[in-house]
């Protein structure tokens, strides 16, 4: 067994794509390369004319958004645990970057893992597209973008009507990131994508090709405020917008949903005791309350709120001295108007209880089967967004409730299924996993990819001191967690819940990259070749950025643990596992002289186990013998 190089490309869609091929149809391969004549008389297609009319969905730039999505990148992911939260026992992940690029780089170690993806794109109004459209090298463009190669710092590249590629710009922005997406996506995974007037034609077209038609599942109708229409005019444009859509597809054809289950607006319950009860289940939701403490279900409102409404429907029955069960809606009124202290939303509780204290619970049936029409989800994603951060930093967040409802309806609460989302924006998904886990006892991860999109130089964040949307997003998830850890007292809500995220952030590779000299002589070239005999790695490179692009490349999880071999005092030995795939390797980064030459005895590794090392850390006796003992892998 020889040793082996470890891997410095990153996963390629159209690498996997011709492995996967070439596994199906070996004969329409030829020295490595596909044979179209042989593919062709495989597939029972040699008669078909090489040019004959059929449907197709294209535009200007579809086939260089093709090439990029199929082209591997050279950019890796930096650790940031000063930005995290629990950065040593969390699973959740935000990631800094262009999502194309993160995309690929993850992709490897994602593959077919992922459940649920929900993304909000840029509805193309005009003014809200920043991402990079450089084929020749998007991490190039991103770099400048974001002011990490460029002194004149970050800059916006809207995709102005004017444009004559108008449409044809944001469908090569959206194609590639889909294609990658979909390779992501679990057999029995689900995809929802949110957009408004302005692309949804197109959307439907982009997604039936990169999901199939059969795939489709339903264009959702959600409810939002209506854009305001001029009263004043005696004809108008065009009537006012509420609502937006929700593509959702899946990503087997034959993948089936269970049965969507919202919540009854009963008019015949208003007033009633029961109103005051809901059908989902929340554990930290149902607490003793009027002598009741039920198993399953849970009570509307949170445990404070109630119980201050519970008390002053006790204080209310001892200041009229009536019996509660023979109590009216007026004399409700009536003491409410006399209260001050009394709050509106507490006395909807007391007018509830109107037909009397409940003696014993019963089961509700305030619940039924959902449709396409989500038009009862709260719209107030601006205001809740709003409370969290102490102002308006971010314009028109999705909220919480809708992600909820997706997540809850297709992701089951026990699995450690990982939901994706990479356009985060304010990071609305974090917050809904983060509060269903807490809600349904789960243990569902989440994945945020957010571009550090600078704002507005005059806006509401920029003044509170956001200068990026990521840092917006990264953010509002601390202070979610934050909530979600402390009640009022201080207690922790609840033991198991994964409350934190790890933070990386999009950087060039850790590996030097060949750019040939601008002046190509022979003694040009050899000077510059020279730079990569001491080290294939950067200057000043950083032992866990090596190693999590490393890591990456292996496929590995981005919630990696990486430990120093403390028993090993001659050299410095990391051990790196990942407990998703239940791998783990070795490595070791010295770079001058050579290994110790019962190294891989004191580690106790075997033909089993993957060793790696720099290779000019190795003498080839070295070499021959460590590949005896384990898996060789040289840098």
């Amino acid at each position: 067994m020889a040793r082996e190089s470890v891997d410095r490309e990153s996963f390629s869609l159209s690498g996997e794509r011709l492995r996967g091929l070439e596994a199906l149809i070996p004969e329409a391969f030829r020295e490595g390369k596909i044979d179209v004549d042989a593919l062709r008389a495989a597939l029972g297609d040699a008669a078909l004319p090489a040019r004959s009319e059929r449907y197709s969905f294209g535009w200007a730039g579809k086939r260089d958004a093709t090439l990029i999505a199929g082209a591997p990148t050279r950019a890796t992911l930096i650790p940031m645990p000063e930005e995290s939260v629990n950065w040593d026992s969390t699973n959740n992940l935000f990631i800094e970057g262009d999502n194309l690029e993160a995309l690929k780089v993850i992709a490897r170690s994602y593959f077919g893992r992922v459940k649920m993806i929900y993304i909000d794109p840029p509805y193309n109004t005009g003014g809200d597209f920043v991402y990079p459209d450089n084929y020749a090298d998007p991490l190039a463009a991103y770099l400048e973008m974001t002011g990490q190669v460029d002194e004149n710092g970050l800059r916006l590249a809207t995709n102005a009507e004017t444009n004559g590629r108008y449409h044809s710009a944001w469908l090569s922005m959206m194609y590639p990131r889909l294609l990658l997406a979909r390779q992501l996506l679990r057999d029995d995974g689900v995809i929802f994508v949110s957009i408004d007037d302005n692309e949804v034609h197109n959307l439907r077209l982009v997604m039936n090709e990169v999901f199939g038609e059969e795939c489709f599942k339903n264009c959702i109708i959600f409810r939002r405020g209506a854009k305001s229409v001029q009263a004043q005019f005696e004809t108008i444009d065009s009537l006012g917008v509420g609502h937006e859509y929700i593509f959702l597809y899946s990503r087997s054809s034959v993948f089936r949903l269970k049965h969507l289950r919202i919540q009854t607006e009963d008019a015949s319950q208003l007033g009633t005791w029961n109103n005051h009860w809901r059908g989902t289940d929340r554990r930290t939701m149902r607490f003793p309350l009027f002598g009741i403490k039920p198993e399953t279900g849970q009570w509307r409102w949170g445990e404070k709120r109630s119980f201050a409404a519970a008390a002053n429907y006790e204080r209310m029955l001892n200041d009229i001295e009536i019996d509660s069960n023979a109590i009216t809606q007026e004399q409700i009124d009536e003491w409410y108007l006399r209260e001050q202290s009394t709050t509106g939303e507490e006395i909807d509780l007391l007018r509830l209880s109107a037909h009397g204290k409940p003696e014993h619970y019963v089961p509700p049936s305030d619940t039924k089967v959902g449709s396409d029409m989500w038009t009862d989800v709260t719209t107030r994603g601006s205001a809740e967004l709003e409370s969290i951060m102490g102002g308006k930093v971010f314009d028109n967040p999705k909220p919480t409730d809708l992600i909820k409802r997706m997540l809850t309806f297709t992701v089951e609460a026990n699995t450690n299924d990982i939901i994706l989302d990479f356009f985060a924006g304010s990071g609305t998904t974090a917050q809904a996993v983060l509060e269903a886990n807490m809600e349904d006892g789960g243990s569902r991860r989440f994945i945020l990819i957010q571009m550090p999109q600078p704002t507005s130089a005059d806006s509401v964040a920029r003044k509170m001191g956001y200068e990026t949307v990521s840092q917006i997003g990264k953010e509002r998830v601390r202070r979610v967690i934050q909530q979600l850890t402390e009640q009022e007292n201080g207690k922790l809500l609840t033991s198991n819940a994964d409350l934190g995220f790890r933070v990386y952030k999009l950087a060039e590779s850790t590996y030097r990259q060949w750019q040939p000299p601008p002046n190509p002589t022979p003694e040009a070239y050899t000077a510059y070749l020279a730079q990569f005999v001491p080290s294939v790695l950067v200057e000043n490179w950083n032992a866990h950025d090596v190693i999590v692009e490393v890591a990456l490349k292996e496929g590995f999880g981005l919630n990696m643990r990486i430990e120093m071999v403390e028993a090993i005092t001659d050299h410095v030995v990391y051990r790196v596992s990942d407990a998703d795939r239940e791998q783990a390797f070795y490595i070791c980064l010295d770079d001058r002289g050579i290994l110790a030459e019962d190294l891989l005895d004191r580690l106790g590794l075997t033909r089993d186990d993957l060793f790696m090392c720099m290779d000019n850390a190795l003498d080839d006796t070295r070499a021959a013998n460590f590949v005896l003992q384990a898996r060789l892998k040289t840098l």
